[in-house]
């Protein structure tokens, strides 16, 4: 798999994954909102965690939102990042 390639996934399926810097960060998120309680967390609580400022968190908030690993709930405290089911 190369950096910033589209590969092919899952019986044909597209998906473009960016660099490694990128797929790390995207694990970080995903373990920091398994580790929550109810596997769900605010948006703003996401942007304090950040441990390193490697991409843009809204970059990759959007990449799991389109992989659908992840859903957006709005709420009055803003909008609340939930796992989704698999």
């Amino acid at each position: 798999m190369g950096c910033g390639r589209c590969s092919a996934l899952r019986g044909g399926s597209w998906k473009r994954w960016g660099s490694r810097t990128a797929m790390s960060r995207r694990k970080q998120l995903l373990a920091a909102v398994r580790r929550s309680r109810h596997r769900e967390v605010l948006q703003a609580e996401l942007g304090q965690r950040r441990a390193r400022p490697s991409l843009g968190l809204r970059y990759v908030l959007l990449d799991l939102l389109g992989a659908e690993l992840l859903r957006s709930v709005p709420t009055t405290s803003g909008p609340l990042l939930r796992l989704a089911e698999t």
